[in-house]
């Protein structure tokens, strides 16, 4: 939709709040995913940490193989100091096949 285009390119010109305020709408009518993951990585610039994982839960909630969704969410809960569960996260972005998450643990996770 325009709507959807308009809120990446303002989420793009780092202007989050107008990005939160179109994706509300648009998630309001129509709860689609790309909203959802827009608006956690919104919430995640605008350090609203806790938005943004229960953007990401939602999103896993519904997809558990949602290789995306694991990875950011992983990367949020390193940000606010939850290795342990960052690395689950990683681990399975990393069963489900992602070289990038496979190269997130080397980095991070000590545990094979």
């Amino acid at each position: 939709s325009i709507m959807y285009l308009y809120s990446e390119i303002s989420f793009y010109n780092e202007n989050y709040i107008t990005t939160l305020e179109i994706l509300n709408k648009l998630i309001c009518n129509n709860p689609d995913d790309k909203y959802i993951l827009l608006r956690a990585q919104t919430y995640s610039k605008l350090n609203l940490n806790n938005n943004a994982l229960k953007d990401y839960d939602t999103l896993i909630n519904k997809n558990q193989n949602n290789i995306q969704a694991l990875i950011e969410r992983g990367l949020l809960k390193l940000k606010i100091g939850d290795k342990q569960n960052a690395c689950l996260d990683f681990k399975k972005a990393e069963q489900l096949g992602s070289i990038d998450a496979t190269n997130l643990r080397w980095r991070n996770c000590s545990a094979p």
